[in-house]
């Protein structure tokens, strides 16, 4: 039998819950599934007796990623800019080889021009809140299903080079070998090599960054006010930020007014924004394969590499 028809699974689901959310649930559970993500299995879980909650899950091996991205939520939740999911539970079934987050469940709805203006806004008062004096964060983390390493540094050029940029070349050439891998990689190494001077810029701190922030990693509720999920957070430089937001060009252009108003980028952000987004290219590269070759082949040669 499916597991995800077995009563006794979903009894041993509620179960875990209701022990760590110290709540009372009881089934029968009205299950409705969620469009959206390649990685785990969405759902929103509606107990007979109980709150309604979404709930990710996955087999055990995905327990550190719910265990980071709650990390992450809880994170992004104390700046008190954004709001973001409650955290009710990160829960672990070994003999049911189950893992899964658990979330509050909130009622969306579509956004207007303005919601977009306020969230671009705010998205500045978070990088403008949430500070630190060294790049990094508490632990290492995933964006999408990639390790992505956080050992805090003082120097950003440093950082983005090594844990960010060489990190991806490294998987890179684990996964489609050398003789696939070496114009990219070459091209890449000369550009890590220029960070220094290209990265250069008036001092700014280290902000907290959402770190994978696309159109499908915000929701707006009722009151038309974003909601970030699926966070890849560090401490690093806020137009890296950025690199993300325009890689796909899915926001409207009221989401950077609202962003500039609030806190203007800083003259030559267009080329650093075009390396942080080579980031993100090379690991759809790593995560999606050699469809996404040639977009990083484009961003090289648009930086002159």
């Amino acid at each position: 039998m499916n597991r995800h028809e077995d009563g006794a699974w979903v009894d041993a689901v509620l179960s875990a819950i209701s022990r760590a959310c110290r709540v009372s649930l009881a089934g029968p559970v009205i299950r409705k599934r969620c469009p959206g993500g390649c990685i785990h299995q969405a759902e929103i879980w509606q107990p007979k007796r109980g709150p309604t909650f979404f709930i990710k899950s996955g087999p055990l091996t995905r327990a550190d990623m719910f265990q980071k991205e709650a990390q992450g939520l809880r994170a992004l939740a104390l700046s008190r800019t954004i709001r973001t999911p409650g955290v009710l539970a990160e829960i672990e079934l070994p003999d049911h080889d189950f893992a899964a987050l658990v979330l509050e469940a909130i009622e969306t709805c579509q956004p207007k021009f303005q919601d977009w203006r306020k969230f671009g806004s705010d998205l500045a008062r978070l990088h403008q809140t949430a500070t630190a004096n060294r790049f990094g964060f508490d632990s290492n983390n995933y964006l999408g299903a990639s390790p992505q390493i956080n050992d805090w540094c003082v120097d950003w050029p440093t950082f983005f080079g090594e844990q960010r940029l060489h990190a991806q070349l490294r998987m890179a050439r684990e996964k489609f070998g050398k003789t696939n891998s070496g114009s990219v990689t070459r091209r890449t190494e000369r550009l890590i090599a220029n960070l220094s001077q290209l990265l250069h810029k008036p001092p700014e701190p280290a902000v907290l960054l959402h770190g994978d922030l696309w159109s499908g990693n915000v929701l707006f509720d009722r009151e038309g006010r974003a909601i970030l999920i699926d966070p890849a957070p560090y401490y690093g430089d806020r137009e890296a930020e950025w690199g993300m937001i325009e890689l796909f060009g899915q926001f409207p252009g009221t989401f950077r007014e609202g962003y500039q108003d609030t806190w203007p980028l800083l003259d030559g952000a267009e080329v650093r924004i075009g390396i942080y987004r080579l980031y993100h290219l090379l690991n759809h590269w790593n995560l999606f394969g050699n469809s996404y070759l040639l977009s990083c082949e484009d961003v090289l040669r648009e930086l002159g590499y």
